[in-house]
């Protein structure tokens, strides 16, 4: 779910992405490559928490390897 939702946050940006460069290079007088440049990586870095968000919820659950058997863990949310 977390996951889910980065990733729409994401696409959010993707689809104002040109609008988003425009702001950034009015806004800081950046170059419009500058700030291309700065929405992928905003995008980028929403991606990656997204998988990362899903790894983390695909090992929700599982057992947890401890060193003796007189205690047991499970990996919850």
């Amino acid at each position: 779910e977390r996951g889910a939702i980065l990733r729409k946050i994401a696409a959010g940006v993707q689809a104002g992405r040109e609008q988003l460069m425009h702001l950034q290079s009015s806004n800081n007088g950046k170059p419009l490559f500058e700030a291309a440049i700065d929405v992928d990586d905003v995008i980028a870095t929403f991606e990656y928490y997204a998988g990362l968000a899903e790894s983390l919820d695909a090992k929700q659950d599982r057992a947890v390897e401890l060193p003796t058997d007189d205690f047991s863990a499970r990996v919850r949310r």
